[in-house]
């Protein structure tokens, strides 16, 4: 016979005690207890990673979408800076239940 075998990506950590409104942090089983490679002691995780290059790059380039105007291609660009704030506005809308409808 054959045999299936879960493959598991993620695990829920407890890195502090889980406060009304937050959600579990999850990280791969072979870096439940710390990551395998950080760019810093202080860059342990992802939230951490990515607060560290928007502080540190705010103005570099971080998202392209590619643009067509008649036959000519070109990309706009959004900032890391630019793509944090938008990240804590849907954050801060989501959490508020701030929720588009669709119109009827």
């Amino acid at each position: 016979g054959s045999s299936t075998q879960q493959i598991i990506y993620s695990v829920p950590i407890n890195l502090k005690s889980e406060k009304p409104g937050e959600s579990k942090v999850y990280r791969h089983p072979e870096s439940v207890v710390t990551l395998l490679e950080a760019p810093s002691p202080a860059c342990n995780t992802m939230q951490a990673i990515w607060l560290d290059v928007v502080k540190k790059s705010p103005k570099t380039f971080y998202l392209g979408t590619q643009v067509k105007k008649n036959e000519a291609i070109s990309y706009e660009y959004e900032s890391y800076e630019a793509v944090d704030r938008l990240a804590r506005q849907l954050g801060t809308a989501l959490k508020n239940g701030q929720y588009l409808t669709p119109a009827t």
